[in-house]
C-alpha cells in the first residue's frame, strides 16, 4: 500500500480525532512544554516508528515518502498528498495516517506492532502546528562552547555542569567520599588494581592540599595505567590472539599491536597521532617500525581460512567490510555497516557512501613487517652474510629451472584466482596458498597471494625469499614430476637446516599500500560478485568534506577523522572515556550517535569536553 492511497473518507472526522487528544502523557512522563524541538522531541518518534520505511534508504522506501529531510516530507507524494503541511493539521497526511482507526490506513502498519502513544501524537501535532521546523541532527553539528553554569560549592567546570542539572532536578549532591574510598576509586579507575595497604595509609595520612592531585599523577604514571586503559581500546579494536572463527588459528605476533597500545597510552601519545598511526602509519614519510606495528589495528578482523579456501576474494572482502564498519563505529560512532547492502534505514548514509569509505581500505594489503626486539637486529645482521652465501650455493645448481617452475606455479595460481573452476591444479595450489601461508607464524592469510600478484620485478628481497621458501615446501601441485626431478624435497630439508643458523627477527602484523590501486565498485545487495557503480575515495556528505592534494588515501582519511571541523570524533571519544569511568556514557549508546542513538543526558557538558580534548593537545591522560 503506498502513501498516496490514504482515503478521503477520513478527513471529515479528522478534526474530531485530533481534538480528543489533548496534551496526554505516556507512563506518567511530564509533557513537553512549549513548542516541541525536532532533535529532542520529534526525531526520536520518527526514527523509532517511521524511518524504517520512510528514511534515507532509496530502495526500501515505501510510497515515495521520505521523512528524514524536510524538503521531502513537505513535498507531494504519489497522487498529490503531502505528509506535512506546516501549520495545517487537517491537511497533513502524516497525522491522518497516525490517528486512522482502520488497519488498512493506520500508520505505522498494525503488523509492525508499533503504535504511537497519545503523548507522541500530541508532540507531532504541536510541532506541525508550529511550522514543522527541522534541525540538523545534534551529533552532526560542531560542538558549541556554552557558558559555565553559576553554582555554589564548586569551581570545577564538570562539577558546575553536573550540579546545575542536579539543582534543576531537585537532587542534592552526594557527600564527599572518605579518603579510603577515594584512593580505592582512583587506583581501580586508573590502573585496574586495588591500592596496597601502604598506598592507602600514605594517602590517608597526607595532609597536603594537593594530596589528591599527587595521587592522580602517581597513578597516571604507573605502567599499569596503559594495561588498564589498553583493555578499553583493544575491545573497540576487536583485538584477539587467534583468527576468531572455525579453525581459529593462533596469531602468535598479535601481541605486538597489543603492546603498542599499552605503550602508546602510557606515553600519552596524543589521540590525533594515535589515530593516524593505527589507520595509516605505513603511509607516513619515513614510517618507523612502531608506526607500522600500529597498523595492526586493521589486522584484528576475523580471518576465516575455510572461506579463503573456497573463495579467497570473499574472505578478503569480508575483512575490508569489517575494517570499514569498525572504523566508523570507533571514531564516528555511526553504524555505517548497516549500509553495506542498501542505504542506511535511519542515518543519512547511502550504500554508495559506505563503499566510498570502504575504498580507502580496499587499497591496503596485509603484511608482516620486521619488528625486531632489543638485541635481535645486531645478531641477525652479523649472521646474514654467511647465510646468504650458503643459500646461494645450495640453489645455484638448479637456479634457472627452479625459477621457471616457480613462475609456472605462480601463473597457474593467478589464472585460478581470476577464473575459478577452470584449472583444477591451479585451484588446488591457490587453496593451499591461502589456507596454509604463514599458519602458526602469525602471517597474513592473504599475504602470500598478494605477493604472487605483485610483479616479480618490484617485489622486495624479503617478499621474493619468503615466496620462494613457501614454493619449495608447497609448490609440487603445479608439476609434481618436475619437482622430484629437481630434487626439491631434499633441497627443502637442507634449507630448513640452514635456516636454524639464522637468528630469529620478530615480525608484527601490519598493513601496507597495494602495489596498484584497486577499483572499488558498489556491491549490489551486498554481493561482491554483482559489481555496480565504481566509486572514488570519499567520506559521508553529511559530514565536512575531506581535503586532500590529489587522490585521497588512508592518511588523508585518518587526518580527516581528527580534523577540527569533524564534529564526531572528539565527542565520541570523550563520551567513551566518561563511560569507562562511570559505567554509562553521557550518550548511553556510545557506539551509535546516529538517529537511533540516545540523546546526551548533558549536551552542554558533552560539548565542553569535546572542545576541551583537542584544546588539551588530544591528551587522554589530561581528559581522564
Amino acid at each position: 500500500m503506498t502513501f498516496s492511497l490514504f482515503g478521503q473518507h477520513l478527513r471529515p472526522h479528522f478534526a474530531l480525532m485530533l481534538a480528543g487528544l489533548g496534551v496526554a502523557t505516556a507512563h506518567g512522563a511530564a509533557p513537553v512544554v512549549g513548542t516541541p524541538r525536532f532533535n529532542r522531541d520529534v526525531l526520536p518518534i520518527l526514527a523509532e516508528n517511521c524511518f524504517a520505511c520512510h528514511g534515507s534508504d532509496n530502495a526500501g522506501r515505501k510510497g515515495g515518502l521520505r521523512l528524514d529531510r524536510r524538503e521531502d516530507a513537505l513535498g507531494e507524494a504519489g497522487s498529490g498528498a503531502r505528509a506535512i503541511v506546516p501549520g495545517d493539521l487537517e491537511n497533513s497526511e502524516l497525522l491522518l495516517r497516525i490517528v486512522a482507526e482502520s488497519e488498512e490506513d493506520v500508520m505505522p502498519p498494525t503488523k509492525t506492532g508499533k503504535k504511537l502513544k497519545p503523548a507522541e501524537v500530541d508532540i507531532l501535532k504541536r510541532w506541525i502546528a508550529a511550522g514543522a521546523p527541522y534541525e540538523k541532527h545534534w551529533a552532526f553539528v560542531s560542538p558549541v562552547a556554552a557558558a559555565l553554569p553559576k553554582v555554589d560549592g564548586t569551581t570545577h567546570p564538570i562539577d558546575r555542569f553536573v550540579r546545575a542539572r542536579l539543582q534543576e532536578e531537585g537532587i542534592q549532591p552526594s557527600p564527599e567520599a572518605s579518603k579510603e574510598t577515594l584512593i580505592r576509586r582512583l587506583s581501580l579507575d586508573l590502573t585496574g588494581l586495588p591500592p596496597s595497604r601502604e598506598e592507602v595509609e600514605s594517602f590517608v595520612t597526607d595532609t597536603r592540599a594537593d594530596a589528591y592531585d599527587r595521587a592522580v599523577s602517581r597513578l597516571l604514571g604507573s605502567a599499569h595505567y596503559g594495561e588498564k586503559w589498553g583493555r578499553w581500546w583493544l575491545d573497540l579494536a576487536h583485538y584477539g590472539d587467534s583468527d576468531g572463527i572455525r579453525l581459529d588459528n593462533v596469531r602468535p605476533t598479535a601481541w605486538r599491536y597489543r603492546q603498542w597500545v599499552v605503550d602508546a597510552l602510557n606515553a600519552d601519545l596524543p589521540f590525533d597521532q594515535f589515530t593516524v598511526d593505527q589507520l595509516a602509519g605505513d603511509l607516513l614519510p619515513e614510517a618507523t617500525v612502531s608506526q607500522r606495528v600500529a597498523t595492526g589495528f586493521m589486522r584484528n578482523t576475523i580471518s576465516d581460512r575455510q572461506t579463503g579456501n573456497a573463495d579467497p576474494e570473499l574472505g578478503r572482502v569480508r575483512q575490508i567490510i569489517d575494517r570499514t564498519s569498525t572504523t566508523s563505529v570507533v571514531w564516528l560512532g555511526l553504524s555505517m555497516g548497516c549500509a553495506q547492502c542498501h542505504d542506511h534505514k535511519f542515518d543519512p548514509v547511502s550504500q554508495k557512501e559506505f563503499f566510498q569509505l570502504y575504498s580507502f581500505f580496499n587499497d591496503a594489503d596485509e603484511a608482516n613487517v620486521y619488528a625486531p626486539l632489543p638485541g635481535e637486529s645486531e645478531k641477525y645482521r652479523a649472521a646474514r652474510p654467511a647465510y646468504d652465501a650458503k643459500r646461494t650455493a645450495l640453489l645455484a645448481p638448479i637456479a634457472e629451472p627452479l625459477a621457471a617452475l616457480q613462475a609456472k606455479w605462480e601463473d597457474r595460481i593467478l589464472f585460478a584466482d581470476a577464473n575459478p573452476g577452470k584449472d583444477h591444479a591451479g585451484s588446488r595450489a591457490l587453496e593451499i596458498l591461502v589456507t596454509s601461508w604463514g599458519r602458526g607464524k602469525g602471517e597474513g592469510q592473504f599475504e602470500g597471494l598478494m605477493i604472487v600478484k605483485t610483479p616479480a620485478a618490484i617485489r622486495t628481497a624479503d617478499q621474493q625469499e619468503r615466496l620462494q621458501d613457501y614454493f619449495l615446501r608447497n609448490g609440487n601441485v603445479a608439476d609434481p614430476e618436475k619437482f622430484k626431478e629437481l630434487g626439491i624435497p631434499a633441497l627443502g630439508k637442507q634449507l630448513d637446516a640452514l635456516a636454524k643458523e639464522l637468528p630469529t627477527v620478530s615480525r608484527a602484523q601490519a598493513m601496507t599500500k597495494t602495489v596498484e590501486d584497486r577499483v572499488t565498485q558498489i556491491h549490489l545487495r551486498g554481493d561482491f560478485r554483482r559489481p555496480g557503480e565504481a566509486v572514488p575515495h570519499a567520506t559521508p556528505a553529511v559530514l565536512p568534506p575531506l581535503k586532500a592534494d590529489g587522490k585521497a588515501d588512508r592518511l588523508d582519511l585518518a587526518r580527516w577523522l581528527v580534523a577540527p571541523e569533524n564534529p564526531l570524533t572528539s565527542r565520541v571519544t570523550v563520551n567513551r572515556l566518561w563511560q569507562e569511568l562511570f559505567g554509562r556514557g553521557i550518550v548511553g549508546t556510545s557506539e551509535n550517535l546516529g538517529f537511533r542513538g540516545e540523546r546526551p543526558s548533558h549536551p552542554e557538558l558533552l560539548d565542553w569536553l569535546a572542545l576541551e580534548f583537542p584544546k588539551r593537545g588530544w591528551s587522554i591522560k589530561e581528559m581522564v
